[in-house]
């Protein structure tokens, strides 16, 4: 199998995107209290960042415009659209309703404009966005100061961020917390700790550290799965880079690293898994809409065996694993609702957008550059969550 095919490089990618994403679903499902709990919040967030860093293309933006305008067309304008949806599909559900009327318009924009999580709206999840939106905004800067330095001074670079993020960071957060706020806003903290999982990510893909690693995948894998456990739920208990929750910075990063590496050497390993892959290019449409199909799934629960049991408090573990599949199966509908979705949006692109255009600006722009654009318009809306 030779995996230094760019073929294979997208999907090893796609399949830990999806394994990541299973990892998220099941996570929401489960007590904190338990082990399973506290070992996928070990990494299964950072995963996402160093995926995302192994897709970032620096040298795509030349100036901080350039970079602005496309990321907040591809991070926070997608944050804005899913929690309005969000919004108004909770209106139309009077058990959502009560709850969001009870909460106050002031707590709602606090919690969607100030710390960038919305609030009893079932998409909290979607603070991934902006935490994205600032890891690559962090990522930017580096690669500005330091992209030409030698390996020596990135190493020291990423040894201060770490050292900025596990000692700095929190007492910043403290000249924040007042009777009204809590944290610094809009979560720059999480974005800030999210940089340093881009910016190696990154590093990895460059220089193809993963495929040397894979050689030994045999014996590596055990290795960073021991690592993640040990340093991860049975030495540091929970943590939520969401929160900023690191409980010990050292152990932590520790897990969160070993914990990504095992999952990449496994996903290469399986890279020939087609749903895994999947679930990974449709992660967008999935990722927010899952908390939804979480609490759907719960309710069929419920109506069937008559039994209440509350989401991430005290299900049964066995439940939490055939409602991880009922919700899985939910979202493999949700990405293909999504694709027909697309398709139509494509055609009223082209037609009354990019053929007009075509039509007008024929002397200045061939047809044919504008046919690729418009094919590759369903592929682009994940590129844009990618890249």
């Amino acid at each position: 199998m030779n995996i230094t095919k760019e073929q294979s490089r997208t999907s090893y990618i796609d399949v830990a995107r999806g394994i990541a994403l299973i990892l998220v679903v099941w996570g929401h499902l489960l007590s904190g209290a338990t082990f399973t709990f506290q070992w996928i919040f070990s990494f299964h967030m950072p995963i996402f960042f160093f995926l995302s860093g192994m897709c970032f293309h620096p040298e795509k933006f030349d100036t901080l415009q350039t970079f602005l305008k496309k990321k907040i067309k591809s991070r926070i304008l997608p944050y804005f659209f899913i929690a309005f949806l969000a919004f108004l599909i909770c209106m139309c559900i009077p058990s959502y309703r009560e709850v969001i009327l009870a909460d106050g318009l002031g707590l709602q924009m606090l919690s969607l404009l100030y710390y960038a999580q919305p609030r009893n709206l079932y998409v909290g999840q979607i603070w991934f966005l902006i935490g994205l939106f600032f890891a690559e905004l962090f990522a930017f800067f580096w690669f500005r100061f330091m992209e030409k330095k030698k390996a020596i001074f990135i190493f020291l670079g990423l040894g201060i961020w770490i050292l900025l993020a596990s000692q700095v960071l929190w007492r910043i957060n403290m000249l924040f917390s007042t009777p009204y706020f809590s944290r610094l806003p809009w979560k720059i903290d999480a974005g800030f700790i999210a940089g340093i999982f881009l910016v190696i990510g990154y590093y990895v893909q460059k220089y193809q550290i993963l495929d040397k690693l894979y050689r030994f995948k045999f014996i590596l894998f055990p290795v960073f799965l021991f690592l993640n456990v040990l340093f991860g739920p049975i030495l540091n208990g929970y943590v939520n880079i969401c929160d900023c929750v690191l409980g010990i910075r050292t152990f932590y990063f520790i897990s969160a690293f070993s914990g990504i590496l095992a999952v990449m050497l496994f996903s290469m390993f399986v890279q020939n898994l087609n749903i895994l892959a999947f679930f990974g290019r449709y992660s967008l449409p999935m990722f927010a809409a899952h908390t939804f199909l979480i609490y759907f799934v719960n309710d069929i629960r419920f109506a069937v065996t008559n039994t209440f049991y509350t989401v991430a408090a005290d299900l049964p573990y066995f439940q939490t694993i055939w409602m991880t599949i009922a919700v899985c199966i939910g979202m493999v509908i949700i990405a293909f609702l999504y694709q027909k979705l697309w398709s139509v949006f494509t055609f009223l692109h082209s037609q009354f957008i990019l053929q007009p255009f075509v039509e007008t600006a024929a002397s200045n722009i061939s047809y044919s550059t504008v046919g690729n654009e418009e094919t590759n318009l369903n592929q682009h809306s994940q590129e844009e969550f990618n890249s």
